[in-house]
């Protein structure tokens, strides 16, 4: 954010490399009969400050590429890009955190033909934030661009993360995504690690380099990831151990409590097997019932306040599987997908939420904002929010 009433000029330089097969041109829409695309990019951007919270500024944005079109022989050009103006206003959110909310307007003054401008009038409002804390900073934008003529939507996303490692040096990873739909959909997706060095007060040189995502380089990273894989869950039980206690209110973890239960009794000689053969001949006469052991014995051990969400989710599957036609071969179920994503959701905030806890920025329980009956029904309506979200997505394959 620049302060009020001073201006920020900043050169701004990239090189694009043997792009392969281009699928999106420069200007952020589907490449036309290009095979392969080289470039570099220079780009002058202006900003200046409006009070406490506001900023607006510009982009003119030069390039020089050598385009190898399908079937054709290699050709070099150099010109001027589309003009990009825009405007944004700050907005305390909490002590450490902003949220922006922007529009910015794109003129076709490049060569349309060059793959160098939209061809169209483009206004794209856009919504960011920023979380500081101390060295470290974390950024999010997202918005959505609309043109005049022919050219696509495009919706954008990106993120950042800096951490100051001293008075001069910022380590700096850029995340820049676009999705867009043009008979296919392209979600194209760029990551810019690099540094921030403050030579002066008033001169800061930025590095950044492209990931080249060569299928050579995915194939490695994909095996780094893999590898790693392992590490994370286990940091992930620690963090959750450091920040809780296993067993507690806040997690109860009731599978792993009866595998420590059984494993330190059968290692200490103390297993109490009269309550072992107990359940086993319940689990059996329930099986002989008809009623599955596994459900059964499950139900029998986690707790009240886990069931009950259980067995809400497992009437909504029966509400849907009674509308429920034969489902075409191949075709996805919409609900588990959208459970799923709930599954991931919670379990994401749970981890985000032990790591705020881990750190001391969180307390590890706070009373509710809405408590008594208020609470109670809002609490509800949610949950039946959910369940019709739920019971929609299950129908999305119904009939």
């Amino acid at each position: 954010m620049v302060d009020a009433g001073q201006f920020r000029l900043e050169v701004r330089g990239m090189a694009v490399k043997n792009n392969t097969h281009t699928q999106i041109n420069l200007a952020g829409q589907p490449a036309r009969d290009v095979d392969d695309l080289t470039a570099g990019l220079m780009d002058l951007v202006g900003t200046y400050g409006f009070g406490k919270n506001a900023e607006v500024g510009f982009i003119i944005p030069g390039v020089v590429e050598s385009v190898n079109p399908v079937g054709g022989s290699s050709q070099t050009y150099g010109d001027i890009a589309d003009f990009q103006m825009y405007g944004k206003v700050l907005i305390p959110a909490a002590t450490r955190c902003k949220v922006g909310v922007g529009l910015e307007l794109g003129t076709p003054n490049g060569p349309e033909r060059l793959g160098l401008s939209t061809g169209g009038v483009g206004a794209k409002p856009f919504l960011s934030s920023r979380y500081e804390n101390g060295r470290l900073g974390i950024g999010a934008h997202v918005g959505y661009e609309f043109y005049t003529g022919d050219a696509v939507n495009t919706f954008d996303y990106g993120g950042e993360v800096l951490y100051r490692v001293a008075s001069i040096v910022t380590l700096r990873t850029e995340m820049v995504g676009r999705i867009l739909k043009d008979g296919k959909t392209f979600n194209d997706l760029t990551f810019l690690p690099g540094l921030d060095l403050s030579i002066t007060d008033h001169v800061r040189l930025r590095p950044t380099g492209l990931v080249g995502a060569t299928p050579a380089r995915q194939q490695l990273g994909q095996l780094i990831g893999a590898a790693f894989a392992c590490w994370a869950v286990a940091a992930t039980v620690m963090l959750l151990g450091h920040a809780y206690e296993f067993g507690s209110p806040e997690i109860p973890a009731p599978q792993a409590t009866l595998m420590k239960t059984i494993i330190e009794g059968v290692l200490s000689g103390e297993l109490p097997w009269d309550l072992v053969l107990t359940g086993a001949g319940l689990a059996i006469g329930a099986m002989l019932c008809g009623v599955s052991g596994l459900a059964f014995a499950i139900g029998v051990y986690l707790p009240l306040a886990t069931m009950a969400p259980l067995f809400v989710g497992g009437c909504v599957r029966a509400l849907v599987e009674r509308n429920r036609t034969q489902r075409a071969e191949g075709a996805s179920d919409t609900g588990i997908l959208a459970a799923s994503g709930l599954v991931a959701g919670e379990g994401l905030a749970g981890v985000a939420v032990a790591g705020l806890v881990a750190a001391g920025i969180a307390p590890k329980a706070m009373d509710p904002r809405l408590g008594g009956l208020t609470g109670e029904a809002l609490a509800l309506l949610v949950g039946l929010g959910i369940c019709a979200f739920l019971l929609r997505g299950g129908r999305g394959n119904a009939g």
